[in-house]
C-alpha cells in the first residue's frame, strides 16, 4: 500500500479518537467547572437540576454531531481502502505489462536481427544465381529484330569486344530486355539482358569491355554509348547505385576506385587502399 495513504487512513483514524475524547471531556468539564462558578456557595437543588438538564442537553447534541462525524470518517476510511487496494492491484497489473513488454521488445530485437540475416542471405543467394548475367546499356530497340536478341547477340558479343571463339559466336542461355514499357523514339533504350552458358564466357566478355572501354573514347555502337554491367538483384544494385556521385568525385580528382561486391568502394591515394562501406562513411572521412 503506498506510504501516502497508509499515512490518511492513520490520520483519520486519529480524527475519530479526538472527536470521542473531547465530547466526553466536553461534558466531565461542564459538570466540574459549576461549584466553581458558583462560588463557595451551595446552589439551589432547582437550579442545579436546570444546569443539570442544560449541560445534558448540550451533551447530547455534541454527541450527535460527533457520531455523525465518526459515521463520515469510517466510511471514508472505507473507501480509501478499496482505493488502496484498487491502486495496488493496477500496480501489480501494469508492473506485469512492463515485464511483458520488455520481454517482447527482446524478442522483436532478436527477430529483426535474424529477418536481416536471412534478407542478407537471400541477397546473395539470388546475386549468386545472377553470376552468369550481364546488363547490357545502350544498344537501340530494334537492332535485335529479325534473328532475335539471342542469336544476334550471340555473334554481336565477340565481334564487338573482339572476343576470340571458336565457332565466332559465343553460346547463350537467354537474352531479352528488361520488363518495362517500350520507349519512344528520343527515350533511353530498355537495357538488355544476358545470360551466358558458361561462367568463363560472362568473364572473358566483361574483361573485353573493361579493355575496350578503359580509353579516353567509350563503346560505340550505331552512334549509341554501349555498357556493360554485372547483373545484380535490385537490392545490390540500389545500394551500389548509391556511390554514383561518390564516383564522380573521385573522377574529377582522378583517385582510382572500384567497387567491390556487394556494394563496397575501394579507392587507393598515395599507394594507400581504403574500402568504405556506405557513401556517408565516405563522406564522413573527408571531414
Amino acid at each position: 500500500m503506498p506510504p501516502k495513504i497508509l499515512k490518511k487512513i492513520s490520520k483519520t483514524g486519529e480524527v475519530e479518537s479526538q472527536l470521542t475524547s473531547t465530547s466526553k471531556m466536553a461534558n466531565t468539564e461542564l459538570i466540574a467547572e459549576l461549584p466553581a462558578a458558583s462560588g463557595a456557595a451551595t446552589l439551589d437543588p432547582a437550579l442545579r437540576q436546570v444546569i443539570e438538564e442544560i449541560t445534558g442537553n448540550i451533551s447530547s447534541v455534541i454527541s450527535q454531531k460527533v457520531d455523525i462525524l465518526t459515521e463520515m470518517l469510517k466510511s471514508q476510511a472505507t473507501e480509501i481502502k478499496v482505493l488502496v487496494g484498487r491502486i495496488t492491484d493496477a500496480e501489480d497489473r501494469i508492473a506485469a505489462q512492463e515485464d511483458g513488454l520488455d520481454q517482447a521488445t527482446a524478442r522483436i530485437k532478436k527477430l529483426e536481427k535474424e529477418t536481416l540475416t536471412m534478407a542478407q542471405r537471400i541477397d546473395d543467394i539470388e546475386n549468386r544465381g545472377r553470376r552468369k548475367n550481364i546488363r547490357v546499356l545502350g544498344l537501340k530497340e530494334g537492332v535485335e529484330a529479325g534473328p532475335g536478341a539471342l542469336k544476334f547477340l550471340e555473334k554481336w558479343l565477340p565481334e564487338f569486344l573482339g572476343v576470340e571463339t571458336k565457332s565466332g559466336r559465343i553460346k547463350l542461355e537467354r537474352a531479352h530486355r528488361t520488363l518495362a514499357p517500350q520507349p519512344g523514339l528520343i527515350q533511353r533504350p530498355r537495357p538488355m539482358l544476358i545470360r551466358f552458358h558458361n561462367y568463363r564466357d560472362q568473364q572473358q566478355v566483361l574483361e573485353a569491355a573493361r579493355r575496350a572501354g578503359s580509353g579516353d573514347q567509350p563503346l560505340m555502337y550505331q552512334n549509341s554509348k554501349i555498357m556493360f554491367f554485372q547483373d545484380f538483384s535490385a537490392d545490390t544494385m540500389r545500394r551500389r547505385k548509391g556511390f554514383d556521385a561518390v564516383k564522380r568525385r573521385l573522377r574529377e580528382a582522378g583517385i582510382q576506385y572500384s567497387l567491390l561486391y556487394p556494394a563496397r568502394l575501394r579507392i587507393i591515394r598515395d599507394g594507400v587502399a581504403k574500402i568504405f562501406n556506405s557513401p556517408m562513411e565516405f563522406m564522413d572521412s573527408l571531414g
